[in-house]
């Protein structure tokens, strides 16, 4: 048990030089994310701005980016803390330097929920946009936009107030000048006041926002879907319309005797020669050349057009 202990106290310090390196890495990488994230934001802002306050998706991006600068500008006081201490620990401070470590460190949070706090709401809106189309415009105006961000900011910063007044800040001595500077001391209740906020922002608040901006995503999801389906059904019945009334506009089918022989008496004269219309029409009495050529009884007018149409016939091939 012993040696199973004195292996336990030894491991931390046979990772040091890995958790080392690894700890510079992560915070290079962070510093780029940093310069990356400000001039990125900084750029959105502009062109937000350029744009003007036209419709609500502006709005809330234009207020997601100034959340975003502020939260990394906010981070970058402490980061250039931690990258004091621990590469100039010599270095000869004019007041104490936890008041950039815990001063600035919760309010940047505050920027930070209420970052993800727009992500939902963008969310949310979205849903609405495909769930809800003839509502939407009139749901999300410029104006109760902006107010719904102004509220999400308010309810932001009471969620970080408690673990905010916990600091307060006083004299304190020196031990590398000894001398006094300013210093800063946190209440007895410190412990709680953090437990309670891991529990509350870190748990629920951080779960509820998942919960409901996936719940949007699958809503939009399917509401996609459907709408998907339903312009295909449409479709598909436009199709049959437009196959029936073609059927409709086609003739009926034709009678044992056929309405119009011209078609099928004109076919037999085209095969004859010349000679055999000539002699044909020559030889044969008009109802002699209807029961040849049209058997229906009734179409003698037809025949007699058809009489006269041979004729010329005849004379096109003379």
């Amino acid at each position: 048990m012993a040696n199973f202990t004195a292996v336990l106290r030894a491991e931390p310090i046979f990772f040091t030089t890995e958790y080392n390196v690894i700890k510079i890495f992560i915070y290079h990488l962070w510093v780029c994310i940093l310069i990356f994230g400000m001039a990125s934001n900084t750029v959105s802002i502009m062109v937000f701005a350029k744009i003007g306050f036209r419709d609500n998706v502006t709005v809330t991006l234009l207020f997601l980016s100034v959340s975003d600068l502020l939260n990394l500008i906010l981070k970058c006081t402490w980061t250039a803390t931690y990258f004091i201490l621990a590469n100039h620990p010599q270095y000869i401070w004019p007041f104490d330097p936890l008041i950039l470590r815990s001063v600035f460190f919760w309010p940047a949070y505050v920027f930070y929920d209420f970052s993800s706090f727009i992500s939902v709401f963008l969310a949310l809106a979205r849903c609405v946009c495909v769930a809800r189309p003839l509502r939407f415009k009139s749901m999300f105006t410029t104006s109760r936009t902006a107010i719904i961000l102004v509220i999400l900011f308010l309810v932001a910063l009471a969620f970080r107030i408690p673990v905010m007044t916990i600091f307060r800040l006083t004299w304190g001595v020196n031990p590398m000048t000894n001398s006094t500077y300013r210093s800063i001391w946190v209440t007895d209740n410190f412990r709680q006041v953090y437990k309670a906020n891991d529990i509350f922002n870190r748990n629920i608040v951080s779960w509820v926002a998942y919960i409901t901006a996936t719940t949007c995503v699958f809503i939009l999801v399917f509401k996609l879907q459907e709408a998907s389906r339903f312009r295909q059904a449409m479709q598909n019945k436009r199709h049959e319309v437009e196959t029936e009334n073609e059927k409709s506009a086609e003739p009926a089918d034709k009678p044992k005797g056929d309405i119009n022989p011209g078609a099928k008496t004109q076919k037999r004269v085209h095969n004859l020669s010349a000679k055999d219309l000539q002699d044909g029409v020559q030889g044969c009495s008009e109802r002699q050349l209807y029961q040849e050529l049209a058997p229906n009884p009734d179409g003698i007018s037809s025949i007699r057009s058809q009489g006269a149409h041979v004729m010329g016939m005849c004379a096109s091939h003379q």
